[in-house]
């Protein structure tokens, strides 16, 4: 009795019920009721607190541990809080770290397939011909010189592209 060392003991709930557990060992619940009805007749029988001091003791010893569960649940939540913070920045870092690659990737990509930039044919000539339809609206005829000079051009530009796909031989 004087020599045996005090033991810590909990209490989960299991189901609807509560489970009394000691050093990792769930208790039964009709064990739990057989013991505690043990404890309360050794309490009426004379083991019960002497007085109010000792009732007002073991209350403020269970709101000190009370307390200090509660600062232990406060530092564990604002650590995971920070845990949590610190993922999001990696993520954030990550994210940004893929699209600049993507972007890379993308720019060179257009630079290895990109399309020839093409100029006009005979682009002076068109312009002077659509130049003369504004002007000349309903009177097609007026523009046949300007027409004829744009086709040479074209035919021209033509002859010249099938000559350098197909030289003479």
């Amino acid at each position: 009795m004087g020599n045996s060392d005090s033991h810590e003991v909990t209490l989960e709930k299991d189901g609807e019920k509560f489970v009394q557990t000691a050093d990792g060992i769930k208790l039964s619940p009709a064990l739990v009721r057989k013991l505690s009805n043990k404890t309360e007749s050794n309490r009426s029988a004379g083991d019960s607190p002497k007085n109010a001091d000792d009732s007002a003791k073991l209350a403020h010893e269970c709101q000190i541990l009370l307390d200090e569960r509660e600062k232990q649940m406060t530092a564990l939540a604002e650590k995971f809080q920070n845990d949590l913070q610190k993922e999001k920045e990696k993520h954030q870092k990550f994210y940004e770290l893929s699209l600049e690659e993507f972007q890379n990737a993308a720019d060179e990509a257009e630079k290895k397939f990109r399309k020839p930039h093409l100029v006009p044919v005979c682009q002076t000539f068109q312009e002077d011909l659509i130049e003369c339809y504004k002007n000349n609206p309903g009177r097609l005829l007026d523009c046949s010189e300007h027409m004829e000079t744009f086709k040479k051009c074209v035919n021209n530009a033509k002859e010249s592209l099938l000559s350098k796909s197909h030289p003479a031989a």
